[in-house]
């Protein structure tokens, strides 16, 4: 009875080995069979004298130069003065052509809207009248302002049947 429960024990030991093993980096099978040939304390004792394997370490170096990168990242954004309206606008079209993401809003309600796969903008209701009657605005024309979640076909925006009406009441009167 006895032996039983010392041999129990051991094996439990030897278990404990997998995950120390792990830990270094080293594989826990190889680490588990040795245990039960020499003696998981021993083994154990072992795995903590060698420490991390060569894998490991690189890991690790490449986890803190990883956080490093982020942590100058941080301090370079935060030392960057902050821009201007206009400087923001003006960043955001030299962006890549398919990058849609709406401007910082101004005061007033204008528009944005993408015309040849460009985000460009503001534009009052006025100028969006203008733009229309022009034929460089249509109804399918992406359109953002602020306070809209994403960009959306122009004939879905409410405020632009206004707009939509002035070509549509000329067409009226030249008939």
């Amino acid at each position: 009875m006895e032996l039983i429960i010392l041999f129990f024990v051991y094996v439990v030991l030897s278990f404990i080995v997998i995950p120390v093993a792990k830990s270094k980096g080293r594989g826990g099978c190889a680490w588990f069979a040795l245990s039960l040939i020499i003696s998981p304390i021993i083994v154990i004792i072992i795995l903590l004298a060698l420490g991390d394997s060569d894998e490991k370490r690189r890991e690790k170096m490449r986890e803190e130069e990883e956080f490093r990168e982020c942590e100058r990242r941080r301090i370079r954004q935060e030392a960057e003065p902050k821009r201007t309206y206009q400087e923001s606008v003006s960043a955001s079209r030299n962006q890549n052509q398919q990058d849609y993401s709406p401007p910082i809003p101004p005061t007033l309600t204008v528009f944005y809207v993408v015309i040849n796969n460009e985000q460009c903008g503001p534009y009052s209701l006025t100028q969006l009248s203008q733009m229309y009657r022009s034929g460089q605005f249509t109804h399918d024309t992406l359109v953002w302002k602020a306070g809209m979640k994403q960009w959306t076909e122009a004939h879905f925006c409410s405020e632009l049947t206004a707009v939509f009406e002035i070509k549509s009441d000329e067409k009226n009167t030249n008939v």
